[in-house]
């Protein structure tokens, strides 16, 4: 049997989680208890199945095996069940599992019943758009595994001009670009057209950074911070 993903927990989030996920391929099979919203995703996944997830019975009927992974996304009304349900899914061996939280608290008794990882979308979502506020030239920052990140930065001035081996930004700043957004406009029949955003991967060591590109970077959220703050002082 494949891996199957198990989105419990249908509100506005675990909903367009479910659909995401599914958008990638993956086998997704979404729960909640809500029938109408059953009916809403139940052809945009794998399977959909309207059961009370916080019942260590109804999760063992849909065979939940060490293969899969849990995804709890059940919302800030049902904290009780959202803790049962991740402990469940726990004792049934899940190879991980996601939880959501909505506070410190919640966080930490997730993580005591067996959670391996614990989210919380409206802090995260809070922190990146703060991030962008103040750091002019941060166009996002996605947090990976400890103090790394992946983010999208407009290239500083001083960098216009100049190649990837130039700049060294490796040696420099401790950042990896893998990956180099840059607009281009259209001409058709002589005519300008809008610009059009190219995204080249991997980008050759003599790639010149050119007037408002974008660089995926990823390095340590300080090393990352530290060239956006230099399009602060332009």
């Amino acid at each position: 049997m494949s891996q199957r993903y198990f989105v419990i927990g249908l509100g506005q989030f675990g909903y367009h989680l479910a659909l995401s996920l599914s958008q990638t391929g993956a086998e997704v099979v979404a729960l909640d208890t809500k029938m109408d919203i059953i009916e809403q995703i139940k052809d945009e996944v794998s399977q959909a199945v309207c059961v009370d997830a916080s019942r260590e019975e109804n999760l063992r009927a849909l065979s939940i095996d060490k293969d899969d992974i849990g995804l709890v996304t059940i919302g800030e009304d049902d904290l009780e069940n959202s803790i049962l349900a991740t402990a469940i899914l726990a004792q049934l061996k899940c190879k991980r599992i996601v939880a959501r939280a909505t506070n410190d608290l919640h966080a930490k008794i997730l993580r005591i019943v067996g959670a391996h990882e614990v989210v919380n979308p409206e802090r995260d979502l809070a922190e990146r758009i703060a991030q962008r506020i103040v750091q002019r030239g941060l166009v996002d920052l996605i947090p990976l595994s400890g103090d790394y990140a992946m983010s999208e930065i407009i290239a500083p001035r001083q960098f216009v001009g100049q190649t990837l081996t130039g700049l060294n930004l490796r040696q420099t700043y401790g950042v990896n670009v893998i990956a180099i957004k840059h607009k281009v406009r259209k001409f058709v029949e002589g005519t300008e057209t809008e610009e059009e955003e190219l995204l080249t991967h991997n980008p050759h060591p003599s790639t010149f950074i050119q007037e408002n590109d974008i660089l995926l970077c990823i390095g340590t959220i300080e090393d990352i911070e530290r060239i956006a703050t230099l399009c602060n002082k332009q």
